[in-house]
């Protein structure tokens, strides 16, 4: 079994949805399985600020897309279970300027 990594506090990470599978019906009645991520969080780099054994909260540092100073303020809290979470490199964190 995989050990899920768990940001500590302070740590840059990505955060990426893990897909989920579900059952579409089309107009025929036929049944087929989609799996499908939500990106809501794609090109994000948040630093973590806390977690337990069910929710990680953490705050957007950076984006491909503007961050107002008022989203950067903005906590947001992810079921653990329902995102995997991938520590930001060194060189991507010294080339976006943010501090490890």
């Amino acid at each position: 079994m995989e050990t899920k990594f768990i940001p500590d506090p302070d740590t840059l990470c990505y955060v990426t949805a893990i897909p989920e599978t579900r059952t579409v019906v089309n107009g025929d009645g036929v049944a087929t399985k989609v799996k499908e991520a939500n990106k809501s969080f794609q090109g994000y780099i948040f630093r973590t600020l806390g977690h337990d054994m069910m929710m990680m909260v953490a705050q957007p540092v950076f984006s491909n897309y503007y961050l107002s100073e008022d989203e950067k303020k903005r906590k947001h809290i992810f079921r653990i279970n329902d995102w995997k979470f991938e520590p930001v490199g060194p060189d991507v964190a010294k080339a976006l300027g943010l501090t490890m």
